[in-house]
């Protein structure tokens, strides 16, 4: 059966094609919305910073709230609403960067897939002919299996690929996780007189914990495209909402007061919660896979009772 070996193989490849097409074109779509998104929060953080360099220069504005007592309090949330546009601008260029280098990437792996509709073509061709030569019950029962097999292997592709991505993320959200409980610890520091270096180091760990975020939310969101890719060719009903906003979640921790501890731990709480999610999820393609496997096994020695 060497022939329904080369057509699996490269019917395997032909869907590796249309899906790196697929992913093109989602990525186009996206690589669009995020540069209209790059302007907006542009425009937002211009405006932030304009509020805080009112409040620092001395007008009639900052002597009324000297006056009134309030305007270090109001200086205090107007940069904190900087920082906030600032992160998410700084985001979101990040991942105008990230999704154009996998546009990139993607075009040039497709060079590597000239010519496999032409292959399959004549493989599909070659295989008909056997089947209208031979009338014999054993044949057409082969072939119902190899169909089988062949369904299951393009699912053993998509969970495969899923759980690749899904890795990715957790690995990336372990580095979050990390950097934040470094800034955790060097806060405590803080709290018991750590004195001006402890305040340097936590705050050099948040905003390590920034940048690995970014990458972070970039990787989530390729694991909840593959999650999307499998549920629709396996028809099943995987949950992958839980994790699907991290940055907000980052986001809502982050800026409640990055300066206080309080605001560091929501946001290692939610990163440990969306990091939990997709380790769930992951354990579940993986039972999902080896169901798969199995079938593809069973099926196998199916086909081999035929033949011989």
């Amino acid at each position: 059966m060497e022939l329904d070996d080369k057509i699996i193989k490269t019917k395997y490849r032909l869907d590796e094609k249309n899906k790196l097409l697929k992913r093109i074109e989602k990525a186009e779509m996206e690589l669009n919305k995020t540069k209209i998104e790059l302007i907006d929060y542009k425009d937002k953080l211009d405006k932030e910073y304009k509020d805080v360099e009112k409040l620092e220069n001395l007008s009639i504005s900052s002597i009324f709230y000297n006056i009134i007592g309030s305007k270090e309090n109001k200086l205090h949330e107007e940069r904190k609403e900087y920082l906030e546009a600032k992160y998410k601008y700084e985001t979101c260029k990040h991942e105008v960067e990230n999704i154009k280098r996998d546009i990139d990437y993607m075009n040039k792996l497709l060079k590597d897939y000239i010519g496999i509709e032409e292959e399959y073509e004549e493989l599909i061709k070659e295989k008909t002919e056997i089947i209208s030569n031979s009338n014999d019950e054993n044949s057409k029962k082969i072939e119902e299996i190899f169909e089988r097999i062949k369904t299951n292997s393009s699912y053993i592709t998509e969970l495969n690929e899923a759980i690749k991505a899904g890795e990715n993320a957790l690995t990336s959200l372990e580095k979050v996780i990390d950097s934040l409980k470094s800034a955790r610890n060097y806060g405590l520091w803080d709290m018991f007189g750590g004195g001006m270096l402890s305040t340097m180091l936590k705050r050099n760990k948040m905003d390590e914990a920034n940048q690995l975020a970014t990458y972070a939310q970039h990787d989530i969101l390729k694991f909840q495209a593959e999650m999307q890719d499998v549920n629709i060719a396996l028809n099943s009903s995987f949950s992958y909402e839980g994790f699907g906003r991290f940055a907000d979640y980052f986001f809502d921790g982050l800026f409640v007061d990055w300066i206080v501890q309080n605001g560091i731990n929501k946001t290692l709480d939610n990163t440990v919660y969306t990091y939990n999610e997709i380790e769930r999820l992951l354990s579940e393609l993986r039972i999902k896979l080896k169901d798969v496997e199995q079938n593809i096994q069973r099926l196998e020695e199916e086909k081999n009772t035929f033949i011989k």
